[in-house]
């Protein structure tokens, strides 16, 4: 099996990474009930950068994890 290398964030950095999403979840929710449009624009920037940064290498390594459990059980 190719052993391929993959990132997985720090702690420290996956959890700043998760408050800078509530934040920009925040944005979006008061501009929605409160209007303003730069406030729900930069929102949901910040809300796609924390989503994006932290949910995808987690979920690369779960698909990976799952691999190489398929491939250690013999069938």
């Amino acid at each position: 099996m190719k052993r391929q290398s993959m990132f997985l964030p720090p702690l420290w950095l996956a959890l700043l990474l998760s408050f800078v999403g509530i934040v920009g979840m925040n944005l979006v929710y008061g501009s929605l009930t409160h209007g303003g449009l730069v406030k729900g624009l930069i929102g949901g920037l910040l809300l796609a950068i924390g989503v994006v940064t932290v949910g995808t290498p987690l979920a690369f390594a779960r698909i990976q994890r799952k691999k190489f459990r398929q491939a250690r059980s013999p069938r």
